[in-house]
């Protein structure tokens, strides 16, 4: 397949445009709602070195953790995949619950590798789904904050 001059200087814009949004999606959600609470954040990996290098990005998509289903995440066709999950510590271990999904029976999480995470507090995680295939479990990507610490 061959790609004239003008794609490949759309690709490079769409790129960039892509990692300014992701950017400003996660400044939002991370400074806006909890500008009064410190954000404690976990690393992100370096999967956005690879993201910048693909030839075809599709569309930045988020869902809430209740909005996400299997069909979405199966035909993602490059596109990148956002979920909002809040969940709870429920204990000093690290395990906790999801609240906003709608199947009980998947409501676990856990926040071991989340810093500073106690009992009671409230989390948001944002998973970013990698765009290179679309296989329902392969978080390239995750965000925890602490919205809500429990004295």
């Amino acid at each position: 397949m061959f790609t004239t001059r003008k794609t490949k200087e759309t690709n490079k814009i769409k790129k960039l445009v892509i990692m300014f949004f992701i950017t400003i999606e996660f400044a939002i959600f991370a400074l806006l709602p909890f500008a009064a609470m410190e954000a404690k954040a976990t690393e992100p990996a370096g999967f956005y070195r690879n993201l910048i290098n693909r030839e075809r990005i599709g569309e930045i998509r988020e869902y809430d953790c209740s909005q996400l289903t299997r069909e979405i995440l199966e035909n993602r066709d490059d596109d990148i995949i956002i979920e909002r999950i809040i969940g709870v510590c429920l204990d000093s271990k690290g395990n906790g619950q999801i609240l906003n999904t709608t199947d009980p029976a998947y409501d676990y999480i856990s926040y071991r590798g989340v810093k500073e995470v106690h009992k009671g507090d409230i989390v948001m995680t944002l998973c970013i789904y990698n765009p290179g295939n679309s296989y329902t479990d392969d978080v390239a990507d995750r965000f925890d904050y602490v919205i809500d610490v429990d004295n």
